[in-house]
């Protein structure tokens, strides 16, 4: 059997092989402190837990809508708008998880020989998002810089070229867990302007920080128009199984995400609703 060439650019996720060979090791009775996939140590919230299950005995059990039940699109749009973005809920799609919500977009944003821009160190599967998507991958390493995006802006504008496409900004950062400060957002905002770069703002550890609160990139003058912002419920809300994420930005560049769904996709008989799906920390639908 042959296989697609561009299988063959990636390589099998580290953080996967990790796990894997932590839970052989719990299988063989050792005591492992795994580090390696986001799997929060609390269980998902019991009002959520009860929610679904009364989802599933009334029967919303069909397709749904291709861009996500309407309900859970409104209730999305206003906690991004909480989060100082102007989106409505013509501008949400939601997805089956936050990986699915990064791969639509590189195949949608990104072409062969595009540049992706990637903060070091980086979740590993921006890489293979990328290479799938044929493009080129520059990279600029936070490291010396104890992880921190302010003091490193030269170098972020130096690895800048004409072909640069995409930056993916993670704040809070998978896997050091740095946010990044307002005044090192506004100096991503500047290059992205200056350079016409459209940004993909990760997003997803946002619930997850102590002692301060991260910026949405897209709520700053002048990112709106090219920031595609990603979050989900399984890190916050320990959901990782429910497979649940979502993306929202402009209408143009979403377009081309919904046409390219919505051809396997039909209508379920009646619109499911957003009962007890999270809100905002310790609130609920």
């Amino acid at each position: 059997m042959n296989f697609a060439e561009r299988v063959e650019r990636v390589s099998p996720s580290a953080t996967v092989s990790i796990s894997n060979a932590a839970s052989e090791l719990e299988a063989d009775g050792v005591d492992v402190v795994d580090l390696s996939v986001g799997e929060p140590d609390f269980p998902t919230p019991e009002n959520v837990v009860r929610a679904g299950k009364e989802a599933i005995d009334d029967g919303y059990t069909g397709y749904a809508p291709s861009p996500g039940v309407p309900e859970l699109r409104e209730e999305i749009a206003e906690k991004l708008r909480a989060d100082g973005l102007d989106c409505g809920p013509e501008n949400v799609l939601v997805t089956p998880g936050g990986k699915q919500a990064l791969y639509e977009l590189f195949q949608t944003l990104v072409d062969d020989g595009d540049e992706v821009l990637l903060l070091d160190p980086a979740w590993v599967s921006y890489e293979a998002m990328a290479k799938l998507a044929g493009s080129t991958l520059q990279r600029v390493d936070l490291a010396p810089y104890d992880f921190a995006l302010e003091p490193a802006l030269p170098d972020l504008a130096e690895a800048v070229s004409n072909d640069t496409s995409l930056l993916v900004v993670n704040s809070p950062s998978n896997p050091t867990g740095a946010v990044y400060s307002e005044d090192a957002l506004r100096g991503v905002r500047d290059l992205a302007v200056e350079h016409d770069i459209t940004a993909i703002s990760d997003e997803i550890y946002k619930e997850i920080a102590y002692g301060t609160e991260a910026t949405s990139l897209g709520s700053l003058s002048g990112m709106a128009e090219r920031t595609i912002t990603l979050n989900g419920f399984s890190k916050a809300y320990s959901m990782t199984g429910w497979r649940l994420g979502y993306f929202a930005g402009p209408e143009d560049p979403l377009r081309p995400v919904r046409r390219g769904r919505s051809a396997p996709k039909h209508r379920r008989r009646r619109s499911g609703d957003a009962r007890g799906l999270p809100r905002a920390p310790g609130h609920a639908v």
